[in-house]
């Protein structure tokens, strides 16, 4: 596998990151269809693998630097929160998925605490010292109006209703890759507008 970030201010794997999970418990931009409406809270995940465009390829990586989010994703294990700001791995309640790098927040550092009368055993998360990975993530509420025809800059059309070159001309003018298939397209537009609005 090829490392691609030197400098630490990208993504890697093993490394833990913000993300945005929504009122079902699953990180956004997660499954087939993408939110429109609903609470999004913060959630903290693990990347277990990442995988980059590579023509119509996706291969597997180290790490990326963060101007190649765009062209990649990553499989992340979800963390569970506990009581006392703990966070834990645990398969049966969040099983690793698929999501586009783009979606990820900054990076976090893991913690490992030990357990205390009022606290279980488990990870302390804090942000990195250098400033790495994706933007800082904030609680949002979603709606539908922020994906209405009246929100685009360049496409007067919802986003669900796009084709391909629609949503390349409105990822376009939002200086966003306009690279990959539809659903890809879609997840990176959908991404751009909910951060843009945190």
């Amino acid at each position: 596998m090829v490392a691609e970030d030197g400098d630490g201010t990208g993504f890697g794997c093993d490394e833990y990151h913000e993300l945005h999970i929504g009122a079902d418990g699953l990180p956004l931009n997660s499954g087939d269809e993408l939110l429109l409406e609903g609470e999004l809270r913060v959630g903290y995940v693990r990347i277990m693998e990442l995988r980059k465009l590579n023509g119509k390829r996706r291969q597997l990586r180290e790490s990326i630097v963060a101007n190649d989010a765009s062209l990649a994703s990553a499989v992340v294990l979800p963390l569970v929160k506990l009581p006392g700001n703990v966070w834990v791995t645990d398969c049966s309640k969040a099983r690793p998925v698929l999501v586009p790098v783009l979606s990820l927040g900054r990076r976090m550092v893991a913690n490992e605490m030990a357990a205390t009368s009022n606290a279980a055993c488990g990870l302390k998360l804090t942000a990195a010292a250098v400033p790495a990975g994706g933007p800082q993530l904030q609680r949002a509420t979603l709606s539908s109006a922020m994906f209405a025809a009246a929100a685009m800059i360049e496409v007067s059309k919802d986003l669900m209703k796009m084709k391909v070159t629609e949503l390349k001309l409105e990822l376009a003018a939002r200086e966003k890759l306009t690279t990959g298939p539809k659903p890809w397209l879609r997840r990176r537009l959908h991404a751009a507008i909910v951060y843009a609005r945190g």
